[in-house]
C-alpha cells in the first residue's frame, strides 16, 4: 500500500521557478502528520480545515503559524530519544496495522526542509496550497 505524497506549492510564483515553488513531501512525513494528529491539532487551534486529500489556500500568516507548529515538532523529535519513528498508517479490514518506519534523522531532515521553504514563503509574503 503506497502512502499519499502531499504537496505545497507558492501561488506566488509563475510555473517557470517550479524548485523554489514547491515543496513535495514524502509520503512518510504526509501520513505521520496525519497520524500523530498534527493537523487535527492545528485546525483545532487555528480554525483551519487541512484535511488528507483535499487542497487549502493559506495566508502568509496562516503560513507562519504552520512554519512555528513545524518548528516546535523539529524541536520535539530532535529531543525523543527514539532512533526509529514507527506508525500505522492504514488498516486492513481484519483490524492488522500496516506500518512504516524511518529513522529521526531522516525524519528530521525533511522536517527542517519543510520548514525552511515554509519560513522563505513567509518572507516572501506568499499564498500556499497545500495539497495534503
Amino acid at each position: 500500500m503506497r502512502m499519499q505524497i502531499s504537496k505545497i506549492t507558492d501561488l506566488s510564483f509563475n510555473e517557470s521557478l517550479s524548485d523554489a515553488s514547491e515543496f513535495k513531501m514524502s509520503g512518510f512525513l504526509s501520513e505521520w502528520l496525519f497520524s500523530i494528529g498534527f493537523w487535527r491539532a492545528f485546525n483545532s487551534e487555528h480554525g483551519t480545515m487541512f484535511d488528507q486529500f483535499e487542497e487549502d489556500e493559506a495566508e502568509t500568516t496562516v503560513v507562519q503559524d504552520v512554519a512555528s507548529a513545524v518548528a516546535e515538532l523539529v524541536d520535539s523529535i530532535g529531543h525523543s530519544e527514539e532512533d526509529v519513528v514507527e506508525f500505522a498508517f492504514r488498516r486492513l479490514p481484519d483490524g492488522t496495522a500496516i506500518t512504516a518506519n524511518t529513522t529521526k534523522e531522516d525524519l528530521l531532515k525533511e522536517l527542517k526542509s519543510l520548514h525552511q521553504f515554509l519560513e522563505a514563503s513567509v518572507e516572501r509574503k506568499s499564498t500556499l496550497l497545500f495539497s495534503l
